[in-house]
């Protein structure tokens, strides 16, 4: 006999680092991915929502905006839009701010880079958005980026450009079946 699901539909952010060291392959991989990912959230109707960061965090496409032509065209500039340093504390404070204003309980955030800055903030960060619910993953994109999962927990480390987009489908597949 079926039942009704017991867990509500999961709210999806993508966090893209942009930074100049993502420059080429790597930022390729991770548009590769987000487009996957949004595509398979539009349909599904899940909630989606997009971000970037480098020196400052900027919106891509939020969850209540409609994946619709203009903000395709928005994401289709992410893949030649790698340039300057990397400030991760701010982007995870400014997305968590986001997602605490989410009317969707089940939260997913998932960080996609090439590694942290260095700045100690970072862990505290993402603990305190794990402790208020986030489900948090870490994605690193390339050879040196063992880094990432001493701040974030939950990490798949050292992956190569072409494994992105498997791997955020990966994630994505695990938050809706409720495997996480």
């Amino acid at each position: 006999r079926r039942s009704p699901p017991t867990r509500s539909i999961p709210h999806v952010t993508a966090l893209i680092d942009r930074s100049g060291s993502m420059d080429g392959e790597r930022m390729v991989a991770a548009f590769a991915g987000c487009v996957l990912v949004s595509e398979v959230c539009h349909k599904a109707g899940i909630p989606f929502s997009l971000f970037t960061f480098s020196n400052r965090c900027e919106e891509v496409i939020g969850w209540q905006t409609a994946l619709d032509e203009t903000q395709r065209g928005r994401m289709g500039g992410l893949a030649k839009a790698a340039s300057g340093g990397t400030n991760m504390a701010e982007a995870l404070r400014k997305v968590g701010q986001h997602l605490m204003h989410s009317p969707h309980p089940h939260r997913v955030l998932v960080v996609l880079g090439d590694g942290d800055d260095g700045d100690h903030q970072v862990a505290a960060l993402a603990r305190r958005l794990s402790q208020s619910g986030v489900h948090l993953v870490g994605l690193g994109v390339g050879p040196d980026t063992a880094a990432m999962g001493d701040c974030i927990p939950n990490s798949r480390t050292c992956l190569i450009p072409g494994a992105i987009p498997g791997a955020l489908a990966s994630v994505l597949e695990q938050v809706v079946r409720g495997d996480e």
